[in-house]
């Protein structure tokens, strides 16, 4: 099965996306990052993270709800769970869990803080204040 793994900028290279890309790998499934730009359509499911504190960037939200409104499988990735993933068989996201575009700008400052003083580049200029408005 060919997944698209939908994820905020945040958590790119992080320790938990690459242990759910090898597990992924490991049960012999195709991950397509979200990272690589590929179309959602090409995918038969997603899998999904969200911020530790269980929102959902604009973005992620975006891309799950292709998969829920074509009626595809939808995964989520708890953080804080022994099991670590879990279905998502509603209709949408709860949408008290979905930020707009600029509370995840916001949520992505915080988060990123620390890897954006080590490696200034094009992510800092995504995040930099007023990007996008």
């Amino acid at each position: 099965m060919r997944f698209y793994f939908a994820h905020p900028i945040s958590s790119y290279r992080s320790c938990a996306c690459r242990s759910v890309i090898s597990d992924m790998e490991e049960m012999r499934h195709t991950i397509v990052n979200s990272t690589d730009h590929i179309d959602t359509a090409s995918c038969d499911a997603c899998i999904f993270m969200a911020f530790p504190d269980e929102k959902v960037a604009a973005d992620v939200a975006a891309d799950v709800q292709k998969f829920l409104d074509r009626g595809a499988m939808v995964y989520e990735v708890d953080q804080n769970a022994e099991l670590g993933v879990f279905y998502v068989h509603r209709p949408s996201l709860p949408a008290e869990r979905c930020l707009d575009q600029a509370k995840s700008e916001e949520y992505l400052r915080y988060y990123c803080r620390n890897y954006l003083e080590k490696h200034p580049g094009p992510v800092a200029r995504f995040l930099a204040p007023g990007f996008g408005r």
